[in-house]
């Protein structure tokens, strides 16, 4: 079983045929917490730099 903790980060499959960035928040009794980054890529990312991570909103014409 995979031990999970606040800060981790993972790619994630997105379901549109691109990888995002997935942040663990917070771990509780209710579920695993994450925020989703904006940034994508067609190929699974092998390092990722946190400083170029961004964050959408419901507003951006490219989408969150």
């Amino acid at each position: 079983m995979q031990v999970y903790a606040s800060g981790d980060r993972y790619s994630v499959d997105d379901g549109e045929g691109y990888y995002r960035i997935a942040k663990i928040l917070v771990v509780d009794d209710k579920g695993i917490h994450i925020r989703i980054y904006k940034n994508r890529w067609k190929e699974r990312p092998a390092r990722i730099n946190e400083k170029e991570l961004t964050l959408g909103t419901i507003y951006d014409k490219d989408r969150f």
